[in-house]
């Protein structure tokens, strides 16, 4: 199975409080979180958000389903009226059948998983064939020399750099029929960004 990843403890605390969550979003992504999601293109049909938290980056889409791990986040989401049609799942195992949507987003997620193969594996099953969308929206922190990704056999990633997440989405696509349809990378004026952090979004389409 590999190595797990250990959480800090702020970490730990912020998963038992919805609001500590929404606080620290709002503090790390100041000064920049609007534009951030400005990135992801405009997706249309029937939506799944994965790792969608609280609704901070929800897609406001009535045709968007929303999951999350963490039920205390997606009751926060709801009461705040941030997530459409919000449900407790993991992103390893979607209760969904299979060419169900037209576009998913892993918005600020990706980092998170343990388990990549598990997740592309996911997306390409509930995709749709016909000019489906999936987009993998992530911080990444730019750093020079060498690549820094750290894999087990299904693959733990945790210490991004630009390369080792290029690689890695290389990778996964090729392994699980998919196309890279374009990529970017930005960099805004926010906490997060001015400490050597960037964005970056890829769209990928099934094969």
């Amino acid at each position: 199975m590999g190595k797990q990843i250990k959480e800090s403890i702020f970490s730990r605390i912020i998963d038992k409080s919805a609001f500590l969550y929404d606080l620290t979003v709002f503090f790390v992504h100041f000064g920049a979180r609007g534009k951030r999601y400005k990135l992801i293109p405009r997706l249309s049909g029937r939506i799944l958000e994965i790792g969608c938290g609280t609704g901070k980056s929800s897609l406001n889409s009535n045709e968007a389903i929303n999951i999350d791990i963490n039920p205390k986040f997606l009751k926060r989401g709801l009461r705040k009226n941030r997530l459409t049609i919000p449900i407790c799942s993991s992103a390893y195992h979607l209760p969904f059948k299979e060419k169900t949507f037209d576009a998913i987003l892993v918005p600020d997620t990706f980092h998170h998983l343990v388990f990549h193969h598990k997740l592309f594996r996911e997306c390409r099953r509930t995709l749709k064939d016909n000019k489906a969308r999936l987009c993998i929206f992530d911080p990444v922190k730019v750093k020079k020399g060498n690549n820094k990704l750290h894999s087990t056999a299904d693959g733990i990633t945790w210490n991004f750099t630009i390369k080792g997440l290029y690689d890695r989405i290389i990778k996964l696509s090729k392994t699980h029929r998919f196309k890279i349809l374009s990529s970017k990378i930005t960099k805004f004026k926010s906490i997060i960004h001015l400490s050597g952090w960037c964005d970056i979004l890829f769209t990928l389409v099934p094969k």
